[in-house]
């Protein structure tokens, strides 16, 4: 576990130098929290945060890294911002997983090359997500996700996989670009516009041309993120 530095303004992890471990488990902070593992393979978990101000930022550096939050005690106050990579060159497959996750901020995820997994399921942003998997073989899992204004996802190059139920909010972008992509979604998708393109299977139909689904079904999103 690298040490910490603390203070008024937040708690940062020193930056590690590599195969580093940083598990954290019920932290409460003031400020903002940032965190740096750097080259090699490293594990970032966190559990229980609580903060009252600024964003959590998480970036791991080269190497095969996995970044994993879950079972947040409050609602963030800024945004979430996860980058498991130094250069857009690498190849290494990644992890993100998030499971229990909230934000009043943008919650930003990016994985850059390799054959990356993104999963995300009981979370809930109160602005945009922004998903950008990078080129490699994808794999990105929605399970019961949150997000008030807009979705944009980019899979980016290589062979996709998309899989999404139970999702809620505004405008969705579900962008399968190159290689041979496959989406599967359940009717449990609800929002006001859905543009879904670059996908060559849908539910395991091929595709041909830009789909773009407007309107799809809606939920009482009010009484759904109270």
């Amino acid at each position: 576990l690298s040490p910490m530095v603390k203070g008024a303004v937040g708690t940062t992890p020193f930056n590690g130098p590599d195969k580093d471990d940083v598990i954290i488990w019920n932290l409460n902070t003031r400020g903002a929290v940032t965190i740096n593992t750097g080259a090699d393979e490293d594990w970032v978990y966190m559990s229980g945060l609580t903060m009252t101000a600024g964003d959590l930022s998480i970036n791991t550096g080269s190497g095969p890294d996995t970044a994993e939050i879950e079972n947040l005690t409050s609602i963030l106050p800024g945004a979430v911002n996860i980058q498991t990579y130094s250069s857009l060159s690498e190849n290494d497959a990644d992890t993100v997983w998030f499971d229990g996750v909230y934000a009043y901020g943008n919650m930003n995820v990016k994985t850059g090359g390799g054959n990356d997994l993104i999963h995300l399921s009981n979370t809930t942003t109160w602005k945009d997500l922004n998903v950008d998997a990078g080129a490699g073989n994808d794999e990105f899992d929605i399970d019961h996700v949150d997000v008030v204004d807009n979705l944009m996802a980019h899979l980016g190059d290589g062979d996709d996989s998309m899989t999404i139920d139970y999702l809620y909010g505004g405008t969705f972008h579900f962008l399968g670009e190159g290689g041979t992509d496959n989406l599967h979604r359940t009717a449990n998708v609800f929002g006001q516009t859905v543009e879904q393109t670059g996908w060559e299977y849908i539910n395991g139909r091929l595709q041909f041309g830009t789909v773009v689904v407007s309107p799809v079904a809606t939920a009482n999103m009010q009484a759904k993120l109270v």
